[in-house]
């Protein structure tokens, strides 16, 4: 399946030259304005790269970012400037912006950079699934256990109900419990809610290791 960018610029010369650079790759979106793309947004799409302009006339790049974070929008933002100097490129790297590109730009660097980007995008869905497994295997896991430890409870009850019948139905259950498996059975229950009690706790931080 084809990516898809957003390229946001208040000049129409420069979407045509974006557009004409990833048309055969990509599909794309061309937004005039900022707030077309957040307009986007809200009914329920989104990119997985978006190329804006540094400085329009609603909101600069940062700005922008913001925004789109705002939004739950965490794709990579790459904007582009005609003066980047270094506290522009600090901030930008301190706000998570992806990459500052100073103009003018050839094809090819405007390429691998979005080819950098989908990249780095790729790695964090894969990231993001996996923290929502990691939280659906914690929820389940914990559904077991309760349940094991609320047949472990259940049989324990079981057992002192059963040790208060009058005799001699109580002698018959002592040589009941003494030839029986229920001792043994109860036991079983308690190691197992042990035992998935123990693999839960590893399993939950190898997961969130993983995640991480």
């Amino acid at each position: 399946m084809r990516k898809k960018i957003w390229l946001i610029d208040d000049e129409t010369e420069m979407l045509l030259v974006l557009a004409e650079f990833f048309q055969e790759r990509y599909d794309f979106e061309a937004f005039s304005s900022p707030q077309k793309l957040f307009e986007a947004v809200k009914n329920g799409h989104s990119p997985q790269v978006v190329i804006s302009d540094f400085r329009m006339p609603e909101m600069n790049g940062i700005e922008l970012s913001m925004e789109l974070k705002r939004l739950g929008v965490h794709a990579p933002l790459i904007l582009l400037s005609g003066f980047v100097d270094k506290n522009l490129s600090l901030e930008a790297f301190n706000r998570g912006i992806y990459r500052v590109m100073e103009k003018p730009f050839s094809p090819k660097d405007i390429r691998n950079c979005v080819e950098g980007a989908l990249a780095v995008e790729e790695v964090q869905e894969t990231s993001r699934a996996l923290r929502q497994k990691t939280r659906e295997f914690m929820e389940t896991a914990s559904e077991l256990i309760e349940l094991y430890r609320n047949r472990a409870e259940d049989a324990e009850r079981l057992l002192k109900d059963l040790a208060l019948l009058p005799r001699p139905a109580g002698q018959q259950l002592d040589r009941l419990l003494a030839t029986s498996e229920l001792q043994s059975k109860l036991s079983s229950v308690r190691s197992e809610v042990t035992k998935m009690s123990s693999e839960d706790d590893g399993d939950t931080n190898f997961a969130l290791g993983k995640a991480g």
